[in-house]
């Protein structure tokens, strides 16, 4: 049997692996899958801020944020509930869902590149998982 080094290192006997090349890429990947993971279950930012009634203390406001802090933490389903809200309140978004973005395809075309895919194959395969799930 034959090894042929395709990465010559200087400080290592094998070289440089196609795995090695792309643990930062895996990592980083990794970690952008966690933290969508974790927009999910709790987010960093608050989804929506909505405003008190201009008469209501302090106490009062406190209180109510932590009535709607607790009623919609927890299950799914009961987040999706109707919410019955101060008078002239106001909802304001702070963030969009971001599922998939072109740095997501980046690191993938990364690690197929280094494994020595074609990246036309994870194209092909996503495609083919889209059609599947309409």
């Amino acid at each position: 049997m034959l090894f042929r080094r395709r990465n010559v290192r200087t400080n290592k006997l094998y070289g440089f692996s196609h795995v090695e090349q792309i643990v930062v890429t895996a990592k980083t990947w990794l970690a952008r899958q966690a933290s969508n993971l974790e927009y999910y279950d709790a987010g960093s930012v608050p989804d929506g801020f909505l405003s008190a009634h201009k008469d209501w203390t302090t106490q009062e406001i406190k209180l109510y944020d932590d009535l709607m802090n607790v009623r919609l933490s927890g299950q799914i389903a009961e987040r999706k509930k109707v919410v019955i809200t101060p008078w002239d309140s106001k909802f304001t978004q702070t963030k969009q869902v971001a599922l998939m973005d072109p740095f997501d395809e980046w690191l993938a075309r990364i690690a197929v590149f280094r494994l020595q895919r074609a990246a036309y194959a994870l194209r092909e395969a996503d495609e083919q998982g889209h059609r599947r799930h309409r």
